[in-house]
């Protein structure tokens, strides 16, 4: 089990994006998305504890493969 510091020292392993925390009550998840040469894996990570007792962090590692997906969206502005 890594914690993130010890993701990131991995040298084949790039941190392409990380996941805000949802918060779930006890427990809080993310999920990160990092590349391994040129594939790209999503990884759940949850945790539980507070921020003055500190976490105990636990990692899915059952990482399935993903690809980026561009999505465009479309805002609306009100006329005056």
């Amino acid at each position: 089990m890594y914690n993130d510091l010890e993701l990131r020292m991995i040298p084949m392993v790039d941190i392409v994006e990380e996941g805000p925390w949802h918060d779930e009550g006890k427990y809080s998840a993310r999920f990160d998305v990092f590349k391994v040469g040129d594939r790209f894996f999503w990884l759940q990570i949850t945790r539980r504890g507070n921020h003055w007792d500190g976490y105990d962090f636990e990692y899915d590692l059952e990482c399935p493969e993903v690809t980026p997906v561009e999505i465009t969206t479309t805002a609306w502005e009100v006329k005056y």
